[in-house]
């Protein structure tokens, strides 16, 4: 396998061999690169579930402006769908 050599030629003489640094760069590049990306995949998906909660309580309104029947109505309709996924979802 060939191996890479970066030699610069230093104010004092001799050579000196960047390769560990130039590798050590990268990665640390690398890192920052997943780590910005893996940031703004996160963000994005939060705040779509948050405007997705906000705008299903801007259609449906809060659980303090049902009626007693309305809430009644909405108490069942969430008992049956977690019913529904959780049989779905043990299947």
């Amino acid at each position: 396998m060939a191996t890479l050599y970066i030699p610069v030629a230093s104010p004092w003489g001799g050579k000196l061999d960047l390769v560990p640094s130039v590798g050590l760069t990268a990665a640390i590049l690398g890192i920052l690169v997943a780590a910005a990306i893996i940031i703004r995949l996160t963000h994005v998906f939060v705040r779509g579930i948050v405007r997705a909660l906000l705008n299903r309580e801007n259609v449906e309104g809060t659980a303090h402006e049902l009626t007693p029947p309305r809430s009644r109505s909405a108490r069942t309709q969430s008992r049956l769908w977690l019913s529904t996924s959780s049989a779905s979802s043990s299947s």
